[in-house]
């Protein structure tokens, strides 16, 4: 430990006991300290806790041995999750402490929620796009409920270039790229 003109060097580590506390601020605004179990970095004071990086060029990166949550309210109130990110698998959102869309290897799910929808808004030309990378693949839009998953369906067609509407699993109506329509 060596005092200085502008203040003191700390040469080697700093060791501290469980529960004890480096603090910092007038008002013991930041405290750094381990509980035995967790290690806490506790912000209780004016203003904002800010973790920021130096530069522009510079990253920040949050690290889990395991998952990574994030989660709002108050120590002593309710915690309220609103994001976790899953070990090599999905990144879920929440919303009032309910996981609603999630990623998968499949896409992504926006599920447990009444009445769920998703809303495209803009101040131009808002577009929903549907493609595939293949040239013979197609594109749907699948209607269902917990026991079919796609009773319904508005399906492309690449291969003839059509578009086809399905019902109970089965195809009732089809427009062809010249503009003619079957019923079926």
């Amino acid at each position: 430990f060596q005092t200085t003109a502008n203040g003191a060097n700390i040469v080697g580590n700093s060791y501290h006991i469980d529960d004890e506390n480096s603090i910092y601020g007038t008002g013991d605004d930041l405290k750094i300290y381990h509980d035995g179990s967790n290690s806490f970095i506790k912000h209780d004071g004016t203003g904002t806790l800010k973790i920021q990086t130096g530069s522009s060029a510079e990253d920040l990166e949050l690290q889990g041995g395991r998952d990574v949550f994030i989660r709002v309210g108050t120590p002593v109130g309710a915690h309220h999750t609103a994001a976790r990110f899953v070990d090599g698998g999905a990144s879920q959102l929440y919303h009032n402490n309910t996981n609603t869309f999630e990623t998968a290897a499949h896409g992504a799910t926006i599920h447990n929620v009444a009445d769920a929808r998703l809303v495209i808004q803009g101040s131009g030309h808002p577009q929903l796009d549907l493609s595939t990378t293949g040239t013979t693949d197609n594109c749907s839009i699948n209607f269902g409920d917990s026991g079919d998953g796609d009773v319904g369906e508005i399906l492309y067609a690449h291969n003839g270039d059509s578009m086809r509407f399905y019902t109970a699993g089965g195809e009732r109506f089809r427009i062809n790229s010249d503009g003619g329509w079957i019923v079926n």
